[in-house]
């Protein structure tokens, strides 16, 4: 494994707990929608419950920087297909920022619904 890599993957592995933590003491309103259907919002909880959601987008990053780590391990036993393990490793730091770039776009849409649902 490349050990240039391990600053870019232990930042998007603590990216978004650190970006919840700011989201929750300094945006969030008290009450932040925690689930949306077809039809709109259906769930509201306390702005702390998006700690869950962080937490399980770091858990799922610490997993694929596992598996960065352990690339040819996996190519070994079968595991990667259709790639290298050069390609696989591309795969999951992309795979990691998209996670990361999903969870920002929750806490924000939870921040401009929470205050257009409670304001006025």
């Amino acid at each position: 494994m490349d050990k240039r890599a391990i600053p870019l993957l232990v930042a998007l592995c603590l990216l978004p707990l650190a970006a919840t933590a700011v989201a929750v003491l300094l945006f969030l309103p008290d009450v932040v929608p925690t689930h949306a259907g077809f039809s709109g919002v259906d769930r509201w909880g306390a702005k702390y419950e998006s700690f869950i959601t962080g937490g399980i987008v770091t858990a799922t990053c610490v997993l694929f920087s596992f598996m960065y780590a352990k690339a040819e391990t996996l190519q070994r036993l079968g595991m990667i297909h259709g790639t290298g393990v050069r390609g696989a490793r591309i795969t999951l730091v992309g795979c990691m920022a998209l996670v990361d770039v999903i969870l920002l776009a929750y806490l924000i849409w939870a921040a401009v619904t929470g205050f257009n649902a409670f304001s006025g």
